[in-house]
């Protein structure tokens, strides 16, 4: 306990936070090299019919083209002093340590107001995998999960709980390779050498949430779906950029030094991927977005 001490309390709640949605997980070991042994966890993950991830398409009738008002993006634009990375064995987890008030998605369609919790990644062995949505079948080296709850939630934990289709608002950003670093990465991948082991914990330089976001967020795909890791509730409306963003392969290279085995621990087992399969979309309808007012070329892809 002592080696975190440096860590404030509000941090130690976004831990309790994230762990909350995956107590059932804990309860019994899980891993990304057999998902079908999910089933043990949880039976959600192989008998919900509105699992996550899926493939978007732009094709009907399973897509249907709509248009909205913009995004609000409240407080994305904050800076904090920090931002707190976590290896949890499985994920890079992180939190903006210190925006009072919490950053808010509002607009674009949505009938509820979001606060953002934390955010984690997704990635692959290789640079032809990694994302855990795709585009007409393609597939980016990283996705970025930006994890919100409902403000009519006290939190992300009890908004889990309700088992409400909109509880959480999952905003996904799937990136493609550069040549190129991406700067706001760069702030990550160079403290991952910190966190190579299961539970370790760094401070990040400090930026603001918006600069996560792609060049054009006008574009985007929404279906409800649900939590990618068990207990794979059904509790999740996604959200997800047609545009991506991008990432070095240098910086690619950075997440796959990672090991899901505390220091110390041997065999060292690395962290070989942190993606969910694609799942079936049965019976629902994926909306593709534009916002009337705020166009942008998106090239597939792009």
């Amino acid at each position: 306990m002592s080696r975190n001490m440096f860590f404030n309390s509000r941090s130690i709640a976004f831990c309790l936070v994230f762990f909350s949605l995956t107590l059932i997980a804990d309860a019994q070991h899980w891993t990304y090299d057999d998902v079908q042994a999910w089933c043990n966890v949880s039976e959600t993950c192989c008998k919900g019919k509105h699992q996550s991830p899926i493939d978007l398409t732009r094709s009907f009738p399973t897509t249907l083209y709509t248009t909205v008002d913009e995004f609000t993006f409240t407080n994305y634009d904050k800076k904090p002093k920090s931002v707190i990375l976590e290896n949890n064995g499985k994920q890079i987890v992180g939190e903006f340590a210190d925006i009072t008030p919490k950053p808010t998605v509002s607009g674009a369609g949505l009938s509820e107001t979001y606060s953002l919790d934390y955010f984690r990644f997704a990635w692959g062995r290789n640079d032809k995998e990694g994302s855990e949505h795709s585009i007409n079948g393609f597939h980016g080296p990283l996705e970025l999960h930006l994890i919100h709850y409902n403000t009519k939630f006290a939190n992300t934990s009890v908004a889990a709980d309700s088992g409400e289709k909109d509880a959480l608002l999952m905003i996904s950003i799937i990136y493609s390779l550069s040549l190129w670093d991406n700067p706001t990465l760069t702030k990550i991948t160079d403290k991952l050498k910190n966190v190579t082991y299961a539970n370790e914990k760094v401070k990040a330089e400090g930026f603001a949430p918006k600069n996560f976001l792609p060049s054009c967020q006008s574009r985007f795909f929404k279906y409800y779906g649900s939590y990618t890791i068990p207990p794979c509730t059904e509790v999740v409306l996604h959200l997800i950029f047609e545009k991506t963003q991008y990432v070095s392969w240098a910086q690619m290279e950075n997440f796959r030094t990672l090991y899901e085995t505390e220091k110390g621990v041997e065999p060292k087992v690395p962290i070989n991927h942190s993606f969910r399969p694609i799942q079936q979309l049965n019976d629902r309808t994926v909306a593709h977005i534009q916002e009337r007012n705020n166009f942008c070329w998106v090239l597939p892809w792009s």
